[in-house]
């Protein structure tokens, strides 16, 4: 992570501009600690406001990307490029930083970004490339990547065409991807379109996770090139 870069301001003008506070989760043996808005519900209210706003899914930390930290936990990078989609403030991107791999965090809100920036830096990890990503128009000069990632990525009908599409472009051949989703109806078309594009999906029995108090089902699907 590049030392240029005054991280104190950045700490206080993420806190001035999302009232950012600080939170700890353990993901295996090992224990993170990310920033993120305090209210995802408030930054939810301001977007509705404003029609031209994308909604600030990002704000929050969803069971399933839990449960995907989980799953990269047990990986070993060795040095490997991973991409995660739909980043959020990064906890699964800072975990799989930290078990070895390139990492480069993509998603739609450059805001999202930041956070992912500063986290790896106030986790001591290597530094995580960051990208602006939109799954309805992948750019052209994306690399491929070793693992790619995603956790709770199929919230809306047409998402599950648009990740497998995205995996299926962004996967390497030998590499493999993890997506992780809490049951949702949404999510029944995933293996269908998958396998449209000759990719091989695997569903783990779903883990149950807790988190805010709450029990959570998710599944977690592997997807590899045929």
């Amino acid at each position: 992570m590049s030392q240029s870069r005054n991280w104190e301001q950045i700490v206080a003008d993420l806190k001035r501009r999302f009232d950012a506070t600080l939170d700890t989760v353990r993901i295996g043996d090992r224990r993170f600690e990310f920033f993120r808005p305090r209210s995802a519900d408030r930054l939810l209210d301001e977007a509705l406001l404003d029609r031209d706003a994308a909604l600030p899914y990002w704000a929050e930390v969803w069971p399933s990307s839990i449960v995907l930290a989980e799953r990269v936990a047990e990986l070993t990078g060795d040095g490997r490029r991973c991409l995660e989609l739909g980043a959020g403030c990064g906890l699964s991107s800072l975990v799989a930083a930290a078990a070895g791999y390139e990492v480069t965090a993509s998603d739609y809100c450059a805001e999202a970004l930041e956070f992912v920036a500063l986290n790896a830096w106030h986790n001591k990890l290597r530094a995580i490339h960051t990208k602006i990503v939109d799954w309805h128009d992948l750019p052209d000069h994306l690399r491929t990547f070793d693992l790619v990632i995603g956790g709770d990525v199929l919230y809306e009908s047409h998402h599950p065409n648009l990740v497998a599409a995205a995996i299926e472009r962004a996967l390497s051949r030998e590499g493999e991807a993890i997506v992780t989703d809490p049951s949702r109806a949404t999510a029944v078309t995933f293996e269908i379109e998958c396998r449209k594009r000759a990719l091989v999906v695997h569903r783990d029995p779903p883990r149950t996770t807790k988190y805010a108090a709450m029990r959570h089902v998710v599944d977690t699907y592997w997807i590899r090139h045929v």
